[in-house]
Order: C-alpha cells, then sequence, then structure tokens
C-alpha cells in the first residue's frame, strides 16, 4: 500500500533523507503519522527509524549545524531539527522495566518492530509513501483491531502504562462492534492492580487525558468497568455518566473541555494518581463545590463566568439524568454580562464595618435571586 507522503511538507524530514541517503543508511516514517494518514485523519506524531546508530546519527548531522538533542541517546533516539523529530535506532529492549531498559541496536526492521506495543504502531513507510508491515498492523487497523504484538501479558510487564495505552489505543482505533482484542483484556484482568501503582502520575495523567476525549467513549468504558482497572482509576465513576454526557454533546452540537469528563467520571481535585495541574484541580474543586452547593445557573454565570456556568450545567443535567434547560445559553451569557449596582460607598452612611461588608452581601444576593432584575434604587429602598 502507498499513501500520500504529506510529511514532504517538512523541510527539515526532506533534509533529513536526503542526508541519510547520502551516507547509505536506512530511514523510515513510523508509527503514528502513517496510522492516521491511512484512516485520512490529521497526523501530529512525526516519528522516524533508521538503522544508523545515535553516534553515527551525531557525526552525520555534525557538519551542517542541524539542531539536536542528544539527551535520549542511551535508548537510541536523537531529537532533530525545529520540531525536534524522534530518530530511533532499531532496537531490541534488553529486560525492558517501564521507561527503564537495556537496548541493543540492531540493523534489521523486523527486529525493531517485534520490540513495539501495538501491531497498528508497527507500520513504516519509505520517503516515497510505501508502507512495510511485518507484523499485518495494516490489516488490524483498517478492521479497528489494536492487538498486541507477541504474548500480551508479557508486553504489559514490560511496561504497566500498556494497559492504559490499550484503553487508549482501543477507543481510539477499535470499534464497538470489534469491541477489546479478547487476548489483551484477559492479560488486562490478569495485571496486579499494585504494579499500575508504581507508574509515575505523571504518565498516567497523559494517558488518560488522551482517553477521555476520544469519541465515542462509552462503549469502551463499559468494558473497562467490568476491569479492576477501572475502581483505581475512577473509584467513584460510572461509565453510563459518559453515555449520557455523549448523547447530549451529539443533540447539542457540543465539545465538552477534558477536564470536564473527569468532573463526570468522579475524579477528586489534587488525586495522586493523576499529577493534575494547579488549574484542573482548581476547576474540579469548584465544580464539586458548586454541585453541593444550591447556586442556581444564573448565579454561577455571573460569580464564574459562562464556560463555567455551561460546564457545571452539563455536568449536573449528566449527573442527576435530567435534560439541558433550552435557554440555558441565553440566561447564563446575559447572567455574565451583569455589573452589581451597589457599591460600599452607597451605604457607608448607614452601614459600618463589618455590618457593611455583611449588608452589601445580602443586598448582592436579593438582586442575583431577582435574577438581576431590581434596579439600584429598588434595592436601596429595601435596605435603607
Amino acid at each position: 500500500m502507498i499513501i500520500q507522503p504529506t510529511w514532504k511538507n517538512n523541510p527539515d524530514i526532506n533534509r533529513l533523507f536526503e542526508l541519510f541517503t547520502a551516507h547509505r543508511f536506512q530511514l523510515f516514517i513510523v508509527g503514528g503519522w502513517i496510522r492516521d494518514c491511512v484512516l485520512n485523519i490529521p497526523a501530529h506524531d512525526l516519528d522516524l527509524a533508521t538503522d544508523a546508530t545515535p553516534n553515527q546519527i551525531l557525526k552525520m548531522i555534525t557538519p551542517y549545524g542541524l539542531k539536536h538533542n542528544s539527551n535520549f541517546s542511551q535508548y537510541g533516539t536523537v531529537l532533530l531539527g525545529a520540531d525536534n523529530i524522534s530518530v530511533t535506532t532499531f532496537r531490541e529492549d534488553i529486560n525492558p522495566q517501564g521507561r527503564q531498559t537495556d537496548v541493543k541496536f540492531s540493523k534489521n526492521l523486523e527486529t525493531d518492530a517485534n520490540r513495539r506495543d501495538f501491531t497498528i504502531n508497527a507500520l513504516y513507510a519509505t520517503y516515497e509513501g510505501r508502507i512495510i508491515d511485518p507484523l499485518n498492523g495494516l490489516d488490524d487497523l483498517i478492521n479497528g483491531r489494536v492487538k498486541f504484538i507477541g504474548h500480551p501479558y508479557d508486553r504489559i510487564s514490560e511496561d504497566y502504562l500498556r494497559v492504559l495505552r490499550f484503553f487508549r489505543f482501543t477507543a481510539a482505533y477499535g470499534n464497538a462492534n470489534n469491541g477489546f482484542d479478547p487476548d489483551g483484556l484477559s492479560a488486562v484482568k490478569r495485571t496486579d492492580i499494585q504494579k499500575l501503582r508504581t507508574l509515575s502520575p505523571e504518565r498516567v495523567r497523559h494517558e488518560v487525558l488522551r482517553l477521555v476525549t476520544v469519541r465515542p467513549l462509552y462503549w469502551c468504558l463499559k468494558s473497562i468497568e467490568k476491569t479492576p482497572i477501572w475502581s483505581w482509576l475512577f473509584p467513584q465513576g460510572n461509565s453510563q455518566n459518559i453515555n449520557r454526557l455523549e448523547k447530549i454533546e451529539k443533540e447539542y452540537g457540543l465539545n465538552s473541555p477534558t477536564i470536564l469528563n473527569l468532573a463526570i467520571l468522579g475524579v477528586q481535585p489534587y488525586n495522586p494518581i493523576y499529577a493534575l495541574t494547579r488549574s484542573e484541580s482548581q476547576y474540579l474543586e469548584i465544580m464539586r463545590n458548586l454541585l453541593n452547593s444550591r447556586q442556581k445557573i444564573d448565579e454561577i454565570a455571573y460569580r464564574h463566568g459562562v464556560d463555567l456556568a455551561k460546564d457545571f450545567h452539563l455536568v449536573q443535567a449528566v449527573l442527576s439524568n435530567k435534560a439541558i434547560a433550552t435557554d440555558f445559553i441565553a440566561r447564563i451569557t446575559l447572567a455574565a454580562k451583569q455589573t452589581f449596582p451597589i457599591t460600599s460607598s452607597d451605604l457607608s452612611r448607614q452601614y459600618k464595618g463589618e455590618k457593611l461588608g455583611q449588608t452589601l452581601k445580602e443586598i448582592e444576593q436579593t438582586w442575583i435571586d431577582s435574577q438581576f432584575t431590581l434596579k439600584k434604587e429598588e434595592l436601596l429602598d429595601k435596605y435603607l
């Protein structure tokens, strides 16, 4: 099979292929870019594989002043060009333990293919776009199958993050008709949950955030929910809530922010499993507090803005299994534009100190409860 070589639009890629060819080294596009081109979806992950060793790569590029980063050269990877294009030597992983592994460089593409996780990630392409498929990954990709290379349990034992990658890749490249590869899912269910607890929170966060943005997702989550992994990832979550969310998104043409999906799945702020950023945890904390409060959508929009009010209404509708209010966008847009007409100077003659602040808050709440209809004069008449 030959695909459109869209990488030719990248000057650094063109330069690298010219350079490697001139020095009689093999160079191939590998993995994600090919996968996405075959499926005709936007491609992002541009990685290269070669039979040149890191030392040979560095020696080759030095005369040309090409920007590079060799911090990962012990694993066979050199980052090249302005876009930090990953160029990795064909290799065999010896006694892999997560990200830590001893490597043995190889001149053989098939050896390199066999150390990868899934067959759909072991696709290589020449500069002209001819696909090299040593492990039948192309057929799996076209037919929506995500399969481990070799024995699934062994591949997972090499790096337990592959459990989460199996979930994410199945959600993204599989389909509901096929479901999960049964051998892979069986291996996941056999995996010791304590092994996953050893994963770095940063790696877990990266995979989970990419997983929850996939659509459709419910078909995938309901299978994950039946594995021991669910109680570790989403102990307070219910996959049915994502089902409701997807239906609302489809009906109203919404694209939910990534962090909203975690709120729907009951992820708590500052959860140590995920290494959430401060802003992500703050979002989850605000959302939790709002769900436990009696604030109406108008007040939330006034105090927190349109985006958070919209997210709150969506989360509330999903968790309570209620319909979206048809006028909620108009309501929150109007509420967010409101400016409280009373200032402390309006009350300073009658109220002082703590009493002034307390009264100002009471008046503001009265104004909010009137859906912002009470005028300044009407509010002052009530309290002066």
